[in-house]
Formats: structure tokens, C-alpha cells, sequence
């Protein structure tokens, strides 16, 4: 019990641990137009909108810089850039890194926030057009064309002088930042060919912490078919019996998107209450009837196929500890000692599957799986499968 309770431990202690640096040559615009070159810590979409971490040539630590304390930064390399603006962010106005794609006649930013991609469109008279793209997948072809309709209501007003582009626009079942960009790049040449263009997005930038933990926790139900093996000869057959059990747990989500933006890793620290009271079996006179708790530590792997998209299917499986304490039995005799409280020490790792689905709401997560997993304490003799249905909420 206290290796579990240890080891549990040291996979929690990863949650404080500062993300690690992903340092790469740039340089910001200061408010003034000064140049400062040095190395910018390139981190997630959500983390590059907040704020620049900047190291100065020179210096030898990162300094923090905030919308509007600068013009903006950009990476020497990649070229990818990122400028203090303020647009509308769920209907009300926020002041932040946007990502610079292509500056012309209509200029084009980008910004991510949640599980919702946004555009924005900036004419030469400096009209905005916002263009949400949540990836939602709707089935009904009415309401298809309805929230078409409302995306990119605003985006006609900004192309409005040419039906060739109006015409690809509303073509777009889903907004991705390669195709609005090849658009506005064709607009801006038939209408703005004087003003030239420069355009800023690199599609393969790689950007993100080198691990990103969050919390996770989960409640639901199991299925247990439980059967007790005899230890003593005077026995052959397992009693078995089949109950529910309450099931909750806790534990750390660990995303490394350097390696894969559908892959994490799961720690998961579980506690079960099993009760098990089998029918009569070969006219036995007295009720059999067990008891236990089980803490469960389950390391593994997940993949969500679609994360990106507001639902998406995933899959999880890894190895299993659990340490059953306090097994209490009545009327137990040839299987268990009567009246005595007893704990598994074995340890032996079993195994765990499970399928379900995620979604993001707001800026946290919900799951719903359905798993799978082996349980069987040697020193007692009892084999205790679970199939449980577990719903989880990620902070």
C-alpha cells in the first residue's frame, strides 16, 4: 500500500513542474520600433497569444512581455509572427498576440482560444471581419446553411467585390487558415495589386511546451464478476458472483505536443467499493458474503482521433495495480478465513482498455468511456474483473 501511495505521488508532482523551454531565435518590436534580438520561448497557441517570453542576446534570463507593452515579436526562421491587436473574442473585445499570416490590402490574423479557430479579415479602411471556425460537425443540411450563413456573414462584407471569391468562400464546409489565405492572397492581387503583400505563415511551426499536465477527475459505475478459488482441498470450484460497484478516481492528463498532438499520457489513481454475495450454491446453509476496498493505479496511454474538433473519439490502455485492503468475509470456510480482515500484498500489474469520446467546454474537458480492466489478488485467491462506465471532467 505505501509503494502505491508513493509511487502516486511522484506522478502528481509532475502537475507544479514549469513547462520546458522551446527556445528559438527571434526578436521583438518594442512600442518605440526598436529592434531587440534574442531568443523567444515558443511555446502553445494559447501561451503565445498571452504573453512573449523574451531572452535578449546577452542576458541570460526570460523576460515576460504583455499585449501592448510591445509592437509584437517574430521568429527568425520560421518567420511566424505575432502582433498586439485587439479583436472581438466571443463577442466582447480582448487585446492580444494575434498571429500575423498575411499583411496586403485585406490583411489576415489568426487566433486560437479553446477549441475555436479565429480569422480575422482587415480591410485598407481598417474593417474587421471576424470568422469563428469551431469544427462542428452538423448533420441536418438546413442547419448546415444556417450557420454557414452566420461564420461568414461578415467575411462577404470584406470580398464583396468579387463573386469568383464569394463563391469559393461559401464553398468552405470547414475555414482552415491554407485556404483563406490562398483566397485572400487571390483578392488582394485582383484588387490590390499596388499595395503589395508579405505573407507570414509558415504551416509546419512547431510550437509548444515540452509537457503540458492537467488534472483530471473521474466517478461512475462498474460491473465486477468476482470469483473466490478455494484454499483448501476439501473445495474445487470458485464462488462466483457479479455486482456493482461505485468507482471514482483522480489524476494527471500529460500532453507532450512536441511528440503528438493526439497522444497523452494518463496516471489515474482509482478507489473502488466491492461487495460480493453469491446465490446459494449446492444448497449451502448459510449466506456467503465478502467485503473490500480497492485503490487501483492505472498508467497508460490515450489517443483522441479528432482533438481539434468540438467531439472526438478516443481510445486509452495501460497497466494496472491494485492493492485490495479490509476484505471482510461471512460463512467464508475453504475459501477465506472466517472473521479475518485481510489485505493483498501480490501487486501483480494487470492490464486496462477503454473507448469513449471528449469534448471541450469552455477552456476545460469532459469525457465519457466505457473500460475494461483485469484485477486478481493472489495471496487471497480472488479474480476481479471490472467493466465500468466512467465519466471525467480535465481542468
Amino acid at each position: 500500500m505505501r509503494k502505491l501511495f508513493f509511487a502516486f505521488l511522484m506522478l502528481l508532482g509532475i502537475l507544479p513542474l514549469k513547462a520546458q523551454v522551446n527556445p528559438q531565435s527571434g526578436y521583438v518590436i518594442t512600442n518605440d520600433n526598436d529592434t531587440l534580438r534574442g531568443t523567444i520561448d515558443y511555446r502553445t497557441d494559447a501561451k503565445n497569444a498571452r504573453s512573449c517570453r523574451f531572452m535578449a542576446d546577452g542576458e541570460t534570463v526570460y523576460k515576460e512581455y504583455l499585449p501592448n507593452e510591445i509592437k509584437g515579436y517574430r521568429l527568425s526562421d520560421t518567420g511566424a509572427c505575432y502582433v498586439t491587436k485587439t479583436f472581438p473574442v466571443d463577442g466582447e473585445q480582448r487585446t492580444f498576440f494575434a498571429e500575423y499570416l498575411l499583411e496586403g490590402g485585406v490583411s489576415l490574423y489568426r487566433h486560437k482560444e479553446s477549441t475555436s479557430e479565429y480569422f480575422y479579415l482587415v480591410d485598407a479602411d481598417g474593417k474587421v471581419a471576424t470568422i469563428r471556425e469551431t469544427g462542428d460537425v452538423i448533420l441536418r443540411r438546413d442547419d448546415q446553411i444556417t450557420a454557414q450563413r452566420q461564420k461568414l456573414l461578415e467575411a462577404t462584407r470584406i470580398f464583396q467585390r468579387s463573386q469568383s471569391t464569394l463563391k469559393q468562400l461559401w464553398a468552405m464546409p470547414q475555414v482552415s487558415a491554407e485556404q483563406l489565405l490562398k483566397l485572400t492572397k487571390a483578392y488582394n492581387k485582383e484588387f490590390y495589386a499596388e499595395a503589395g503583400e508579405t505573407e507570414f505563415y509558415q504551416k509546419d511551426i512547431k510550437s509548444s511546451d515540452g509537457l503540458i499536465a492537467r488534472l483530471r477527475f473521474e466517478a461512475g459505475v462498474g460491473i465486477s464478476n468476482m470469483k473466490f478459488f478455494p484454499n483448501s482441498p476439501q473445495y474445487n470450484d470458485p464462488i462466483e458472483t457479479t455486482s456493482l460497484i461505485p468507482v471514482v478516481g483522480v489524476g494527471t492528463d500529460m500532453i507532450l505536443p512536441r511528440l503528438s498532438k493526439n497522444l497523452l499520457m494518463q496516471a489515474m489513481f482509482y478507489y473502488s467499493y466491492n461487495k460480493g454475495k453469491p446465490e446459494d450454491i449446492k444448497h449451502y446453509p448459510y449466506t456467503r458474503e465478502w467485503t473490500f476496498h480497492d485503490l487501483s493505479l492505472q498508467v497508460g496511454a490515450a489517443y483522441s482521433f479528432m482533438p481539434e474538433k468540438r467531439i472526438s473519439p478516443l481510445v486509452r490502455a495501460g497497466v494496472a495495480l491494485d492493492y485490495l485492503l479490509g476484505l471482510k468475509t461471512e460463512n467464508m470456510s475453504g475459501y477465506h478465513d472466517t472473521n479475518k480482515v485481510s489485505e493483498d500484498k501480490s501487486f501483480s500489474p494487470r492490464y486496462y482498455v477503454g473507448l469513449g469520446a471528449e469534448s471541450m467546454v469552455g477552456k476545460h474537458k469532459v469525457t465519457l468511456t466505457a473500460n475494461f480492466w483485469m484485477r486478481y489478488f493472489g495471496t487471497i485467491g480472488l479474480q476481479a474483473p471490472v467493466f465500468s462506465l466512467m465519466a471525467g471532467f480535465v481542468l
